[in-house]
């Protein structure tokens, strides 16, 4: 009896492995697949950081150029209104002198 029972199970058995080899294969395939997504995505995440450091030094150059565009700017402002005083300071001398002679 006990023997006739194990080859009763024997194609039942057989069935359950064959399932199993199957459900491997199919995992295998996923993980295949699986990987060569990473691997895709792993691509674009260098080319999107390609391109953000080329965008950063973009950045950084136009920063640079603004800054050294303002500083001129700037000084040329500060030179102005100098210039502008010391006219004003000397305008206001003439007039001193204009009323010391005319005695206002």
């Amino acid at each position: 009896m006990g023997l006739s029972m194990a080859n009763s199970d024997q194609p039942e058995m057989h069935k359950r492995l064959k399932r199993v080899e199957t459900d491997v294969g199919e995992i295998k395939g996923a993980l295949v697949h699986i990987s060569h997504i990473l691997v895709d995505h792993g691509d674009r995440l260098d080319n999107v950081t390609n391109r953000l450091d080329t965008l950063t030094e973009r950045v950084d150059s136009f920063q640079e150029a603004v800054t050294q565009r303002l500083d001129r700017l700037i000084d040329v402002t500060l030179r102005a209104r100098t210039a502008d005083t010391e006219r004003f300071a000397d305008v206001e001398r003439r007039l001193a002198r204009l009323e010391e002679r005319v005695g206002i």
